[in-house]
């Protein structure tokens, strides 16, 4: 990793973009050092700043030694802060940065969990993993942007052509962080990730590698997930066949194609590798196969991140949270129906904000207590 002579200027300004000019101002910093990281935090976070600190601390052994960075080791600048509820934090690794947002993200689509740990562990993860299987160089990130203005036909382009030098898919990206979280004990495969994975198989939307290297959640918001868990079971799967070390090769840095990171580590094509893994899936969810299909789903059910579904007592009506179609926004909605029709009524607010259903639709069905074990995502 390369050595940053700047980075305490960096770190000022990263948590002014973060907390805005006034809030760096209003509040005052408070900082925890170590020669392996930095952690950045308002005070009212100063006992989360402490815990983060010693999760980074406890998972930076297994991590410098998994991805050859002893020799080449810059310290991680980790901020702590609460800017959004649709994530849980994110990395940026060619600058060695990390921001954990606070609290959590209660999220229905993973299970409850010890989430600092898991988080912390996942977004160092991908500092380590992706420093590694990246071509470093004084010029890390190069934006080539154009257009043209023609006032007579009125006929323009422009275009941008963004040249990162790391050569990874989402699947992996997001797959071998989850991993390593699981490798530090500090995450697991569980019945929650297990749902989504077999759901997947034995309805035919199990999505194929080529689908998986980007996000695209635009049809389906469930999507995104699936790209988390496919690359996290794909490299599981690996790990039990060829062991932890060679999944752990896949962040040799490629010049041109993932694929022959594959053919280096395991000596076989990437696609025949996933071809193996579909089979594998085959025998573990051929017991689920006769199980009849729920009558229960609903295609008309509309909102984004859909959730705590409930029934009228008598049945006829069905009421679930949602949020509004857009897979970012925080808020939820109630959106009510009767089943078997394809009418569907939203609340006028946010349900966060005292929604108040309109007087002329049936009342929906009371929202049902948080269920324990449902926890957040990041």
């Amino acid at each position: 990793m390369l050595k940053n002579p700047f980075r305490p200027a960096v770190l000022v300004c990263m948590l002014a973009l973060t907390y805005g000019a006034r809030g760096v101002a209003a509040e005052k910093i408070l900082t925890l050092e170590t020669p392996h990281f930095r952690v950045a935090f308002e005070k009212k976070y100063s006992q989360l700043g402490g815990e983060v600190l010693r999760v980074a601390e406890s998972v930076w052994p297994t991590l410098a030694r998994a991805y050859d960075s002893y020799n080449h080791y810059e310290r991680i600048d980790i901020m702590i802060t609460d800017q959004g509820d649709d994530a849980n934090g994110f990395a940026i690794y060619n600058f060695s940065r990390v921001a954990i947002f606070a609290p959590h993200m209660d999220w229905v689509m993973r299970n409850r969990q010890s989430w600092i740990q898991n988080v912390v562990t996942h977004e160092l993860a991908h500092i380590f993993s992706l420093r590694r299987a990246a071509w470093l160089s004084p010029v890390d990130a190069v934006y080539l942007n154009g257009s043209t203005y023609n006032y007579t036909d009125r006929i323009n382009y422009s275009f941008q052509l963004p040249w990162i030098p790391l050569i990874a898919p989402t699947w992996y990206v997001e797959g071998i962080a989850q991993f390593e979280a699981a490798q530090n004990g500090n995450d697991s495969w569980d019945s929650q990730r297990d749902m989504v994975l077999r759901d997947a198989y034995l309805t035919g939307t199990l999505p194929t590698l080529d689908y998986i290297e980007t996000f695209d959640d635009d049809e389906d918001w469930t999507q995104a997930e699936r790209t988390y868990n496919t690359g996290f079971a794909f490299l599981l799967y690996l790990k039990d066949r060829f062991g932890v070390d060679k999944v752990r090769k896949l962040a040799e840095p490629k010049a041109l194609n993932f694929s022959f990171a594959a053919d280096f580590a395991f000596g076989k094509p990437l696609t025949q590798l996933f071809e193996d893994f579909k089979h594998s899936l085959a025998d573990r969810y051929s017991d689920f196969k006769d199980i009849p299909r729920d009558e229960k789903a609903d295609k008309d059910m509309r909102g984004g991140y859909q959730q705590s579904l409930a029934f009228s007592p008598d049945g006829r009506y069905m009421a679930w949270l949602g949020n509004d179609e857009d897979r970012r926004a925080p808020l939820n909605w109630i959106y009510w129906k009767e089943v078997g029709s394809g009418s569907v009524t939203k609340s006028t607010e946010p349900v966060n904000q005292g929604a108040v259903p309109p007087a002329s639709a049936p009342a929906p069905a009371p929202k049902p207590a948080q269920p324990q074990g449902l926890s957040a995502g990041f």
